[in-house]
């Protein structure tokens, strides 16, 4: 084929056909061309050099192509007579382009793989939710080497924009990336996790000033802000850094914390006479601090030597990063104090830091045995009192209100902010021009949490001190944070404990946090360090995130000799609405990151240590049971079940109780698959057998007592009475009856607040899982992104079944599941060493 276009092309394809002149021939398999060396070797320099040398074709006029496909050769010699080529008749068009383009590479012809190029760029973006696209992107990765980015660049930037849709509706998709190591990175090369920890001091172009830190002494640098040459507050900030050993500067400069804000908004300041650019949230902060030395001079001395992270720390020495980050839990330790910066003023905050002030004034001053309300009724009412911004809409007054505002600001879940407030001596956080001492904000949480219970005061406003004081009133100021850190700081004094206790509590730091961000995703890992030095664990910002959330999966199981880490993963459990780049970890790591924008994460379902789907197994089942290959999990297990039936729609009590109905009727005089009664296994999914032994065989007295107390509504006794048999206690019951019922389950009866915040509990399940049904009959909870045929699976090391899709030869980790009936062992009970029920899973 020639382009009509080119009348010297037209002239070109008939010597190719005819043959006619020809001075080297080629062959490929079963084929033979008759060809012409200034054809070839003008347009190629593989044939130039193979000709014209000491080749034995330049002899023979033979060149022998057998490696090749005939078709491709084909196309590849018609392009170098005609300038074009005919697409493919027996291959679908995106691959055959693809192989052009991979064969025109190997020869060394630039207009081959220019054309190429442009077909498949045209091909591909009509077909990118094809099968043949993840196929295009295999031939492109073996067949051309990582420095030629042309189709590469077009795939991986295909695949960012369409992420998601091929992510829910083609696994061939999800296969290659399994696969393709390469392509897995360059998809990350355009995430958030190839942005990393973005330069944020950035140095003009074509220039360095940062002079090279001696690690032997542990050098830092410190700056010190230079006084303003004008009233401007707003004036570009000026700069003097220094670097000396830490030591030397033990209790002699502030450490700064506060959050780094968007990388690609900065405004620029001048360190030692280089322009560097900054997040405009660290500018606000210096021009804070030196505006102090007008409006506060006691505070902030112009002589104070100040350590930032973003500008002390050259961020593209990657080697000093390292390093640097090894040290910061000692540089926070060794500051006089630690400047928390939240920010501007904004949503009333100088009312609310005047607050916090003031009530730690008067509670910090109560002695043992005095009342814990007292100090309110002399003069502090209003604290408790309705005012203007009391409305309806709000359980708050305005003081509660900016003091709620005040700690829902990003900065309280920094994933390093741990590290930073926990090791310091002292903490002072400002927001604006107002500043309240840390342990001023401790006194007023720990305040709140001894009140709790306390009847409401006569002057207080009910509905305010509800709000407050009940058992989600410091959830809902979000003054539980601050709390964290009394809890926290154990770790950090943890002494006296061997390495792999020390690496547990490492481990234990990590998911214990996982609502905190980081700019870098490597830090939700990095940032705990400082708290419990796990030896051997040290951060490396050269490795990948996948490298560095896949090290953490291993070390769990080094620790705890266990898979427990998958309760945490799997690629069902995220928001892929929000990140759809959690595809390129594997599906057996924890992807923190996604975690911590994963919204309704439930982190109690995944941590109650009741469950041990595995505990049966003999002790010899035990030994070799997993294996980490590249980037794979190894593992043995079971099947346990299909999934048969997934209810995505359930996200109320009148939907679960529909649902309830026409499963009952469904299977009327049927037993749960483990002999229980329907109208129970009912009942304890909906609470995820909390305290399931305490109620024996008979879920009916709980029901019965919630709805003498008014925990039931209607339409459960509607669904639930109706059915159970008369055999049964049932809402008609005596007064005798019931109480002689609740009698012989004192368990439970001494546990009934927290039965009733399971009535709550309950809402947060149905919003974060999906209630599924198993091929045999079992019912359970799962990740919002299962599917029917799905499978559950019981892998030997893991204490919760997990969901598993298989995938070719492999297998996807879709999440952790709770399936009623299994929890517990019962599974595994009868599987041996030797049992042909036993699956050796490679999961990736």
């Amino acid at each position: 084929m020639s382009n009509p276009g080119n009348p010297l092309g037209a002239s070109l394809a008939s010597f190719f056909d005819s043959g006619v002149f020809s001075d080297l021939v080629v062959r490929c398999q079963n084929d033979t061309y008759n060809l012409h060396r200034v054809i070839l070797c003008s347009q190629s320099r593989f044939f130039m050099r193979r000709c014209n040398g000491e080749f034995e074709e330049a002899e023979s006029g033979i060149l022998e192509l057998h490696d090749d496909d005939p078709i491709i050769v084909n196309a590849m010699l018609r392009h170098l007579y005609g300038f074009e080529y005919a697409d493919g008749v027996h291959l679908p068009e995106m691959i055959f382009n693809a192989r052009i383009y991979g064969l025109a590479d190997k020869y060394q012809i630039p207009n081959l793989k220019g054309l190429a190029k442009t077909k498949f760029e045209s091909v591909a973006r009509a077909g990118w939710n094809t099968i043949e696209f993840p196929l295009s992107i295999e031939i492109i990765y073996e067949s051309t080497p990582s420095s030629d980015r042309s189709l590469r660049d077009i795939a991986t930037k295909l695949a960012v924009e369409h992420l998601t849709a091929l992510f829910e509706n083609n696994d061939a998709f999800l296969n290659t990336a399994g696969k393709v190591a390469e392509f897995r990175r360059d998809i990350a090369e355009r995430s958030v996790y190839a942005q990393g920890t973005k330069q944020a001091a950035e140095v003009e172009t074509g220039s360095s000033f940062y002079e090279p830190l001696d690690t032997s002494r542990q050098e830092i640098r410190l700056l010190q802000i230079e006084p303003p040459q004008s009233d401007d507050c707003e004036e570009t900030i000026k700069c003097t850094m220094i670097k000396d050993a830490l030591v030397r500067q033990s209790g002699k400069f502030f450490a700064l914390s506060y959050v780094w804000g968007d990388p690609g908004t900065t405004l620029p300041v001048v360190v030692n006479g280089h322009e560097l650019t900054v997040t405009t949230n660290l500018v606000s902060c210096l021009q804070q601090l030196r505006n102090d030395y007008k409006h506060h001079p006691g505070r902030f001395s112009p002589t104070q030597y100040l350590w930032v992270d973003a500008i002390c720390i050259n961020q593209m020495d990657i080697q000093e990063r390292n390093s640097q980050v090894q040290l910061m839990g000692s540089i926070y330790r060794f500051a006089v104090t630690t400047l928390c910066w939240i920010g501007k003023e904004s949503d009333n905050s100088s009312l609310a830091i005047k607050s916090l002030r003031r009530i730690s004034e008067h509670v910090g001053q109560i002695q043992e045995g005095e009342d814990d309300l007292l100090w309110l009724q002399q003069g502090n009412t209003d604290i408790m009192e309705n005012d203007a911004a009391d409305a309806a809409d709000s359980q708050l007054n305005s003081i509660w209100q900016s003091i709620q505002k005040l700690f829902h600001r990003t900065y309280w879940v920094r994933a390093w902010i741990l590290q930073e407030i926990v090791l310091s001596k002292y903490a002072t956080v400002l927001c604006g021009d107002e500043t309240v001492l840390l342990n001023q904000i401790l006194d007023t949480s720990q305040w709140l949490a001894r009140v709790q219970g306390r009847e409401c005061p006569a002057f207080c406003s009910i509905r305010l001190w509800a709000g407050i004081t009940s058992s989600t009133g410091l959830e809902l100021l979000n003054l539980n944070i601050p709390r964290k850190f009394i809890f926290h700081k154990k770790f950090a004094l943890a002494s006296g404990i061997d390495e792999r206790t020390r690496l547990q509590l490492w481990l234990v730091l990590v998911y214990s946090t996982t609502e905190y961000q980081a700019t870098d995703p490597r830090d939700h890992i990095y940032s705990k360090l400082g708290l419990t030095c796990p030896v051997g664990v040290i951060p490396n910002y050269s490795k990948s995130v996948e490298e560095v959330y896949c090290d953490y999966g291993k070390l769990w199981a080094f620790a705890y000799y266990r898979l427990s880490f998958l309760r945490h993963s799997g690629f069902g459990i995220y928001s892929r609405a929000r990140d759809p780049y959690f595809l390129f970890i594997p599906s057996w790591a924890p992807n923190w990151d996604a975690l911590s924008k994963t919204d309704g994460y439930d982190y109690e379902m995944k941590m109650d240590k009741t469950w041990c789907a595995d505990h049966a197994l003999p002790n010899e089942m035990w030994k070799r049971i997993w294996a980490f290959e590249d980037r794979a999990l190894k593992a043995r297990g079971l099947i346990f079940a299909e999934v048969h039936r997934c209810e995505n729609h359930i996200q109320n009590d009148e939907e679960f109780l529909d649902f309830s109905a026409q499963y009952l009727a469904a299977n009327k005089d049927r037993p749960y698959p483990n002999g229980m009664l329907l109208e129970h296994a009912l009942i304890r999914v909906a609470f995820l057998d909390k305290d399931g032994k305490a109620w024996g065989q008979s879920i009916t007295p709980l029901l019965v007592e919630l709805n003498r107390m008014g925990q039931v509504k209607p339409r459960w006794k509607e669904v639930f009475a109706v059915n159970l048999p008369s055999s049964r206690f049932t809402s008609s019951a005596t007064q005798r009856e019931i109480d002689e019922a609740i009698e012989q389950y004192k368990p439970l009866k001494q546990e009934w607040s927290l039965l009733l915040g399971s009535f709550v509990r309950r809402d947060t399940v149905r919003q974060t899982h999906t209630l599924f049904i198993t091929s045999s009959g079992y019912l359970g909870w799962g990740p919002l992104e299962m599917r029917r045929s799905d499978l559950i699976c019981i892998l030997f090391g893991c204490d919760m079944p997990i969901i598993l899709r298989k995938v070719n030869s492999h297998f996807i980790h879709i999440g952790p599941c709770f399936v009623l009936g299994i929890m517990h062992g019962e599974a595994v009970a009868d599987i041996r060493e030797d049992s042909e029920k036993i699956v050796f899973f490679t999961i990736i």
